[in-house]
């Protein structure tokens, strides 16, 4: 009897020992096919996140292919007008140098334009030089020179002998230099000749003109038709020498 008893107790501990390896085996299965569950589910999630950032890679790669082809579409008209205008701009060019080679003068007149542009560029006005060549001629009427003597102000010299007067007080002359300096660099009262001086001619009514530089100095005045010409050279000390003609043109 008490080796039955035992019998069957062993029995049921044994048949309880196998039901719990049953279970654990089928837990590390269903275990197992969980993992694999996972894993399946993070690859094709993985799997579907990465071709959906290729569709959106190649949408973007489509629309930037379609703004380069978009680009060079513009990039070529662009150059198609360019080389419109380049064509137009050449061709009028060569109008221009043709019209130009036509046109352009030669010999002595193309002289007298490089000469006119020169004179212009020195200073001299264009009512001046329209006058000049309005009224040149082969033949003039001009007044024996009259030669007089005028002391250049300093800032010693002032008052008597600094003004000389042309055609019955018409025309005035003065004019203005920097001291000259003796052996022991004392300043002097006259005028430096080796300076450059500024005179003045001054006409009835307030009209005045200035000619600069170094002595010899020439300068002319146009009034009423008539033409007054002057030039200044160094004088005894402290003076220079001033001759004035003028000429009438028919």
């Amino acid at each position: 009897m008490i080796d039955l008893t035992k019998r069957h107790m062993s029995y049921s501990y044994y048949e309880r020992d196998r039901q719990r390896r049953r279970r654990q085996a089928v837990w590390r299965v269903a275990k197992l096919f969980l993992q694999l569950g996972i894993v399946a589910a993070v690859g094709l999630f993985a799997y579907q996140f990465r071709i959906e950032q290729t569709a959106q890679r190649e949408g973007s790669l489509q629309n930037e292919i379609e703004g380069l082809a978009h680009d060079k579409a513009e990039l070529e008209q662009r150059n198609l007008s360019l080389q419109s205008m380049i064509a137009n701009a050449r061709l009028r060019t060569e109008e221009v140098e043709r019209r130009l080679q036509q046109d352009a003068p030669t010999g002595p007149l193309r002289d007298l334009m490089l000469l006119a542009r020169k004179r212009l560029e020195d200073g001299v006005t264009p009512d001046r030089l329209e006058f000049v060549i309005s009224n040149a001629s082969n033949s003039r009427d001009c007044s024996p020179a009259d030669g007089k003597r005028f002391m250049i102000r300093t800032p010693l010299t002032q008052g008597a002998n600094t003004a000389v007067t042309f055609e019955d007080g018409k025309i005035t002359v003065t004019g203005s230099g920097k001291p000259d300096h003796g052996d022991d660099d004392k300043t002097e009262a006259w005028f430096d000749p080796d300076q450059p001086v500024t005179v003045y001619f001054t006409v009835i009514g307030g009209t005045q003109s200035t000619a600069e530089g170094m002595l010899p100095l020439h300068h002319s005045l146009v009034i009423n038709n008539k033409e007054y010409r002057y030039t200044l050279t160094e004088g005894t000390k402290g003076f220079v020498n001033i001759a004035s003609d003028s000429c009438s043109y028919p």
